[in-house]
């Protein structure tokens, strides 16, 4: 197993995380914009964990405090060709209809995405 930082488009210091084992990695974007760096490091994981603050309606708001629109992180997810999107970190007035975030990034990248809740699991195959 292996895991390593990259740097997030957030406040001083904010990193997002890969994790390889057997074959396989899992991302976390951590809190960021739009981040060419967080591309790479997710380039060909199995699962990207990407913030999504809110849709492309609230791009001011979400770039005035540094976070990524769902759409953002449907566009990281499909340049760098993951197979699974799970969004997070997703602001109140998505807590209790999820669907319009999925949808815009949905726009971007056409595998599976879904979000996150409290005490999410998921199951990543190796090898």
């Amino acid at each position: 197993t292996r895991a390593w930082s990259f740097p997030a488009d957030h406040i001083s210091g904010a990193i997002g995380w890969r994790i390889e084992s057997d074959g396989a990695a899992i991302v976390f974007s951590g809190d960021t914009r739009f981040n060419p760096k967080l591309v790479e490091a997710a380039r060909g994981a199995r699962l990207l964990i990407h913030e999504a603050y809110g849709t492309e309606d609230d791009r001011e708001g979400a770039n005035r405090v540094a976070h990524s629109t769902a759409g953002d992180a449907g566009r990281s997810a499909a340049l760098a060709g993951v197979e699974e999107l799970v969004l997070t970190h997703i602001t109140n007035p998505f807590h209790a209809d999820t669907q319009p975030l999925i949808d815009e990034a949905r726009q971007q990248y056409e595998g599976p995405v879904s979000t996150a809740s409290d005490l999410h699991q998921l199951t990543v195959e190796t090898g």
